[in-house]
Protein backbone atom coordinates (compact mmCIF):
# COMPACT_ATOMS: atom_id res chain seq x y z
CA UNK A 1 0.00 0.00 0.00
CA UNK A 2 2.80 2.31 0.75
CA UNK A 3 4.59 1.52 -2.50
CA UNK A 4 1.30 2.33 -4.61
CA UNK A 5 0.94 5.40 -2.31
CA UNK A 6 4.42 6.22 -3.45
CA UNK A 7 4.01 5.61 -6.70
CA UNK A 8 0.56 7.50 -7.39
CA UNK A 9 3.14 10.41 -5.82
CA UNK A 10 5.42 10.85 -8.27
CA UNK A 11 3.52 10.56 -11.16
CA UNK A 12 1.39 13.36 -9.98
CA UNK A 13 4.64 15.42 -9.63
CA UNK A 14 6.33 14.25 -13.36
CA UNK A 15 2.61 15.26 -13.97
CA UNK A 16 2.76 19.11 -12.27
CA UNK A 17 6.14 19.19 -13.54
CA UNK A 18 5.65 18.71 -16.86
CA UNK A 19 2.81 21.18 -17.16
CA UNK A 20 5.26 24.14 -15.99
CA UNK A 21 7.35 23.19 -18.59
CA UNK A 22 8.58 26.21 -19.92
CA UNK A 23 10.62 26.59 -23.55
CA UNK A 24 12.43 29.95 -24.50
CA UNK A 25 13.44 31.40 -27.75
CA UNK A 26 15.55 34.27 -28.97
CA UNK A 27 14.52 36.79 -31.67
CA UNK A 28 15.54 34.17 -34.60
CA UNK A 29 13.50 31.82 -33.09
CA UNK A 30 16.26 29.46 -31.31
CA UNK A 31 15.54 27.65 -27.91
CA UNK A 32 17.96 28.63 -25.74
CA UNK A 33 18.35 28.58 -21.64
CA UNK A 34 16.44 30.56 -19.65
CA UNK A 35 19.79 32.43 -18.37
CA UNK A 36 20.09 32.74 -21.93
CA UNK A 37 16.64 33.93 -22.37
CA UNK A 38 16.92 36.69 -19.28
CA UNK A 39 20.40 38.15 -20.63
CA UNK A 40 19.14 38.59 -24.01
CA UNK A 41 16.15 40.59 -23.01
CA UNK A 42 15.96 44.22 -23.93
CA UNK A 43 12.42 46.06 -23.13
CA UNK A 44 14.02 48.94 -25.54
CA UNK A 45 14.79 46.62 -28.52
CA UNK A 46 12.88 43.41 -27.62
CA UNK A 47 9.59 41.74 -26.45
CA UNK A 48 9.32 38.80 -24.68
CA UNK A 49 6.00 37.12 -25.48
CA UNK A 50 4.61 33.58 -23.92
CA UNK A 51 2.06 31.22 -25.92
CA UNK A 52 0.42 28.00 -24.69
CA UNK A 53 1.46 24.44 -26.38
CA UNK A 54 -0.07 21.79 -24.64
CA UNK A 55 1.19 21.60 -21.23
CA UNK A 56 4.49 23.05 -22.47
CA UNK A 57 4.71 27.34 -22.32
CA UNK A 58 7.22 28.38 -25.01
CA UNK A 59 8.30 31.95 -24.20
CA UNK A 60 9.77 34.30 -27.16
CA UNK A 61 11.96 37.41 -27.88
CA UNK A 62 10.30 39.29 -30.80
CA UNK A 63 12.52 42.44 -31.97
CA UNK A 64 10.40 45.56 -31.08
CA UNK A 65 10.52 46.81 -35.01
CA UNK A 66 10.45 45.02 -38.30
CA UNK A 67 11.04 46.87 -41.80
CA UNK A 68 10.22 45.72 -45.06
CA UNK A 69 8.20 45.80 -47.87
CA UNK A 70 4.32 44.37 -49.01
CA UNK A 71 3.27 43.47 -52.38
CA UNK A 72 0.99 46.94 -54.67
CA UNK A 73 -1.82 43.73 -54.88
CA UNK A 74 -1.95 43.84 -50.46
CA UNK A 75 -1.03 47.82 -50.68
CA UNK A 76 -4.51 48.42 -52.74
CA UNK A 77 -6.43 46.81 -50.27
CA UNK A 78 -5.07 48.00 -47.23
CA UNK A 79 -5.71 51.02 -49.09
CA UNK A 80 -9.75 50.63 -50.32
CA UNK A 81 -10.32 49.56 -47.14
CA UNK A 82 -9.33 52.42 -45.40
CA UNK A 83 -11.57 54.37 -48.23
CA UNK A 84 -14.17 51.86 -47.46
CA UNK A 85 -14.30 52.34 -43.53
CA UNK A 86 -13.56 56.26 -43.28
CA UNK A 87 -15.57 57.39 -46.35
CA UNK A 88 -12.35 59.14 -47.48
CA UNK A 89 -10.27 58.96 -50.82
CA UNK A 90 -6.32 58.23 -49.42
CA UNK A 91 -3.68 60.19 -51.04
CA UNK A 92 -1.37 57.36 -52.62
CA UNK A 93 1.36 60.11 -52.92
CA UNK A 94 1.51 60.24 -49.09
CA UNK A 95 2.69 57.18 -46.05
CA UNK A 96 0.21 55.90 -44.20
CA UNK A 97 0.78 56.13 -40.53
CA UNK A 98 -1.42 53.43 -39.02
CA UNK A 99 -1.82 53.19 -35.19
CA UNK A 100 -3.18 49.37 -34.09
CA UNK A 101 -5.31 48.45 -31.36
CA UNK A 102 -5.67 44.75 -30.89
CA UNK A 103 -7.61 44.54 -27.66
CA UNK A 104 -7.88 44.36 -23.82
CA UNK A 105 -4.90 44.16 -22.56
CA UNK A 106 -2.58 44.93 -18.94
CA UNK A 107 -1.93 48.58 -20.66
CA UNK A 108 -5.27 49.50 -21.52
CA UNK A 109 -7.21 48.05 -18.55
CA UNK A 110 -7.14 51.06 -16.72
CA UNK A 111 -7.85 55.39 -17.99
CA UNK A 112 -4.47 56.48 -19.65
CA UNK A 113 -4.17 59.15 -16.51
CA UNK A 114 -3.91 62.12 -19.15
CA UNK A 115 -6.03 64.92 -19.03
CA UNK A 116 -7.79 66.81 -21.94
CA UNK A 117 -5.63 69.32 -21.78
CA UNK A 118 -2.91 67.46 -21.95
CA UNK A 119 -3.89 65.48 -24.68
CA UNK A 120 -4.86 68.96 -26.60
CA UNK A 121 -0.81 69.72 -26.20
CA UNK A 122 -0.10 66.36 -27.60
CA UNK A 123 -2.54 66.12 -30.37
CA UNK A 124 -1.34 69.64 -31.80
CA UNK A 125 2.41 68.99 -31.78
CA UNK A 126 1.67 66.06 -32.81
CA UNK A 127 0.02 67.19 -35.93
CA UNK A 128 2.75 70.28 -36.32
CA UNK A 129 5.55 67.45 -36.81
CA UNK A 130 3.69 65.27 -39.23
CA UNK A 131 2.80 68.32 -41.63
CA UNK A 132 6.52 69.19 -41.24
CA UNK A 133 7.02 66.25 -43.15
CA UNK A 134 4.54 66.23 -45.59
CA UNK A 135 2.23 63.82 -44.51
CA UNK A 136 -1.47 63.63 -43.50
CA UNK A 137 -3.22 62.56 -40.58
CA UNK A 138 -2.62 58.72 -38.89
CA UNK A 139 -5.46 56.22 -39.06
CA UNK A 140 -6.59 54.61 -35.99
CA UNK A 141 -7.68 50.91 -36.15
CA UNK A 142 -8.33 48.14 -34.21
CA UNK A 143 -9.22 44.51 -34.49
CA UNK A 144 -11.41 44.55 -31.57
CA UNK A 145 -12.97 47.87 -29.74
CA UNK A 146 -12.30 46.22 -26.17
CA UNK A 147 -9.82 48.28 -24.03
CA UNK A 148 -9.97 51.44 -26.64
CA UNK A 149 -8.76 54.49 -24.06
CA UNK A 150 -11.12 57.52 -23.57
CA UNK A 151 -9.52 59.95 -26.28
CA UNK A 152 -11.91 63.13 -25.68
CA UNK A 153 -12.95 62.67 -28.78
CA UNK A 154 -9.80 63.86 -30.64
CA UNK A 155 -9.46 60.42 -32.27
CA UNK A 156 -11.90 58.66 -34.05
CA UNK A 157 -11.59 54.64 -34.54
CA UNK A 158 -11.88 52.33 -37.42
CA UNK A 159 -12.81 49.04 -37.45
CA UNK A 160 -9.98 46.38 -39.44
CA UNK A 161 -11.62 44.71 -42.32
CA UNK A 162 -11.08 41.52 -42.76
CA UNK A 163 -8.77 41.59 -40.34
CA UNK A 164 -6.06 42.67 -43.11
CA UNK A 165 -3.79 45.01 -41.11
CA UNK A 166 -3.65 42.44 -38.07
CA UNK A 167 -2.88 39.34 -40.43
CA UNK A 168 -0.16 41.38 -42.67
CA UNK A 169 1.66 43.22 -40.05
CA UNK A 170 0.85 41.95 -36.23
CA UNK A 171 0.97 38.18 -36.57
CA UNK A 172 1.10 37.78 -32.27
CA UNK A 173 -0.93 40.12 -29.64
CA UNK A 174 1.54 42.64 -28.91
CA UNK A 175 0.83 44.39 -25.64
CA UNK A 176 -0.09 48.11 -25.41
CA UNK A 177 -0.52 48.56 -29.05
CA UNK A 178 1.46 48.74 -31.68
CA UNK A 179 1.85 50.90 -35.36
CA UNK A 180 2.92 50.65 -38.61
CA UNK A 181 3.96 53.13 -41.54
CA UNK A 182 4.15 52.60 -45.26
CA UNK A 183 5.04 54.14 -47.90
CA UNK A 184 3.51 54.35 -51.45
CA UNK A 185 5.64 52.34 -53.19
CA UNK A 186 4.66 49.56 -50.31
CA UNK A 187 8.09 49.63 -47.97
CA UNK A 188 7.00 49.59 -44.48
CA UNK A 189 8.29 49.49 -40.47
CA UNK A 190 6.24 48.26 -38.15
CA UNK A 191 7.06 49.04 -34.39
CA UNK A 192 5.24 46.51 -31.48
CA UNK A 193 4.12 46.93 -28.67
CA UNK A 194 3.84 50.34 -26.19
CA UNK A 195 4.84 53.30 -28.30
CA UNK A 196 5.00 57.09 -28.11
CA UNK A 197 4.03 59.69 -30.43
CA UNK A 198 7.87 60.78 -30.47
CA UNK A 199 8.67 57.15 -31.96
CA UNK A 200 5.66 57.02 -34.48
CA UNK A 201 7.43 60.93 -36.03
CA UNK A 202 11.17 58.82 -35.60
CA UNK A 203 10.42 56.17 -37.60
CA UNK A 204 8.72 58.04 -40.18
CA UNK A 205 12.12 59.63 -40.62
CA UNK A 206 13.63 56.70 -40.86
CA UNK A 207 11.49 55.56 -43.85
CA UNK A 208 11.70 58.74 -45.79
CA UNK A 209 15.46 58.78 -45.47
Amino acid sequence: MRNLLCLILLLLSSIVSSAQEIHFYDVHGKKISKEQFEKQRDSRVNLALSFQKGKTTETRLFLRSKTGFISQEVLNKIISNLQTVTGKSIDRSEMMIINYHQGKDRCNSSGSGATLEQWKVARAKYRRQLERLGQGSPYYMYASKEGIRNSYGFLQWYPDLDFLIEKTFFKYKYPCGSFVIIKPDGEYIAQYGEYSLEQVIKQAKNLLK
